[in-house]
């Protein structure tokens, strides 16, 4: 290699390197997260399903009109519009958005939003979120205002696709090593050749997820006009409502009519498109003759468009469609971005896609720490110094403590979720502090322990039995009756009951094939070297 060659590629290493060592921990939480809510919806039909169980009939659409036009006929000023997120297996409540067409108003007053269980009772708050809320918010918002977690996000997404793309420059034998593992060597070699085979193996699929990671994440921000419209389901800012029902509407004349009846609407869009999921309504100027109701939906194909229906709102008459609500720019650019979101949540061929996507981000988040093990590794057999030794093994277990911490946490967080149910209490607070609890206490236990094969094994058991307390904690609350899921609105819970369960005995399959003893830290067995040289010349 030219000396020309040889100063590039250790610029690649040092970047590569330096980038993995101050953000692949957060990296770690971010594509774990990602992977666990690729199946986000099926976790909330599980966490819900005795809440479902207990309205096996959706509310019918006739009590949806009857309770859209109440909330209109409440209000004594003009609204401007309404939003309605109808429930849905995974969403067991009708939402409703009220805009009031007060313009002087700051867009955090002029929108308020309404909830109704299934029987149509109205509620007063919104449900507590669970685990699959939590987990979302957590990868898609850092649980931080989403103006600044979107930044945080395109800028993380950046990072990874520069990693990818340095490591892949810095690999000499990347064709040649693709099958090489050299298990009976060194820990330092396995963490590099595990490191490497993920990295190969798993390229393709890390490259989508970095490079749709970063308009996903800032498709909302001004620069990206022709995406300024995020496909959220209806979970809009205000001040996105706002705009959405500004648009070009014909103006109100103030002669009151009668809201048309949502169910036909809703046939007639179901006869039209039958391939889209249709979930959101939104009436502009409810209750006035002029009044128009749209109906948003999300393809069930990647390769579809997600359309937009409008009908007349007092009439019921279909108007016509709209472009996709993705995109207010060219509807290539709406098309594409579509694709982009079914493409990085693993959600364009059922659950198979998703179990894919699950096992790759897995890997992802894997190949994540294990960079920084490999440095930890080659670092400890490097230096000559105590103190410096007792920095990397400090380094090693914050490591190990933030990211297996989080895993543990998470499965934490399922048993909490189902004790709320049997202590008939908000699970939101709960498994909040069961999150943060177990993961604050599991980096505290190893920064003081050791790290090393004894703590993992450790930890997969504890892994391993959290899991398993989750599905029998919830059969315990259903009367060990599970089954009875089959009779409801889907098989999900069930479904997941049996994952978590294989999951776990897995996981615990793995811990028993470790060692028993306490094995070294990285650097102890180089100190326990420098203790029998100094007592020799001493």
């Amino acid at each position: 290699m030219s000396t020309t060659a040889n100063r590039e590629h250790k610029k690649y290493a040092a970047l590569h390197t330096w980038i993995g060592l101050f953000f692949g921990s957060l990296l770690f939480i971010e594509i774990f997260a990602g992977a666990v809510v690729v199946f986000w919806k099926e976790i909330q039909v599980w966490q819900q399903s005795e809440q479902i169980h207990r309205h096996t009939d959706l509310v019918s659409m006739q009590e949806i009109t009857s309770a859209v036009r109440a909330v209109s006929d409440e209000f004594e000023a003009p609204l401007e519009g309404l939003q309605v997120v109808l429930p849905g297996p995974n969403r067991p409540l009708l939402k409703l958005g009220v805009l009031s067409a007060d313009e002087n108003l700051p867009p955090d007053e002029r929108f308020e939003e309404r909830y109704y269980d299934l029987s149509g009772v109205p509620k007063q708050v919104y449900p507590p979120r669970g685990v699959a809320e939590i987990l979302f918010d957590l990868h898609a918002h850092l649980l931080i205002p989403w103006k600044i977690s979107h930044v945080i996000l395109g800028m993380l997404g950046m990072l990874m696709l520069v990693l990818l793309v340095s490591g892949v420059l810095i690999h000499k034998k990347i064709i040649t090593n693709a099958f090489n593992f050299r298990t009976s060597r060194s820990m330092r070699l396995q963490w590099t050749d595990l490191h490497n085979r993920i990295g190969i193996w798993g390229l393709p699929f890390h490259l989508m997820i970095a490079i749709t990671a970063v308009p996903y994440a800032l498709h909302e921000t001004p620069w990206l006009l022709g995406m300024s419209i995020g496909a959220t389901g209806g979970s809009l800012a205000p001040q996105k409502m706002v705009e959405l029902f500004g648009k070009d509407w014909p103006e109100p004349r103030g002669e009151k009519a009668a809201i048309a009846n949502l169910g036909s609407i809703l046939s007639d869009a179901k006869r039209r498109k039958p391939d889209v999921h249709w979930d959101v309504m939104r009436l502009v100027h409810p209750g006035d003759i002029e009044s128009r109701i749209t109906l948003l939906g999300f393809a069930n194909s990647a390769a579809s468009l997600s359309p937009t229906l409008v009908y007349d709102g007092s009439s019921g008459e279909f108007l016509g469609e709209e472009p996709d609500p993705i995109g207010q720019g060219s509807l290539l650019g709406g098309k594409v971005f579509t694709m982009m979101v079914h493409l990085h949540r693993g959600d364009f061929a059922g659950f198979s896609s998703k179990l894919i996507w699950f096992f790759l981000g897995l890997a992802g988040a894997l190949l994540s720490v294990s960079g920084q093990m490999i440095w930890l590794e080659r670092k400890s057999h490097k230096v000559d110094d105590k103190k410096a030794l007792r920095r990397l093994e400090l380094m090693s277990n914050i490591t190990f403590g933030s990211t297996a911490g989080f895993v543990v946490a998470v499965a934490a967080a399922l048993v909490a979720q189902q004790v709320s149910h049997l202590l008939d209490r908000p699970a939101e607070t709960l498994v909040l502090c069961s999150l943060f609890g177990s993961w604050i206490a599991f980096a505290i236990w190893a920064i003081k322990g050791r790290n090393g094969f004894f703590m993992t094994r450790q930890a997969l058991f504890l892994l391993a039995s959290l899991g398993l307390a989750a599905v029998l904690v919830r059969w315990f609350h259903l009367g060990f009756a599970p089954v009875a899921d089959l009779r409801g609105l889907s098989a999900v819970p069930i479904a997941v009951d049996c994952g978590i369960l294989v999951m776990s005995f897995f996981t615990a399959w793995m811990a028993k094939q470790l060692p028993e003893k306490r094995r070294n830290t990285p650097g102890e067995k180089r100190r326990t070297e420098m203790n029998k040289r100094y007592e020799m010349t001493g």
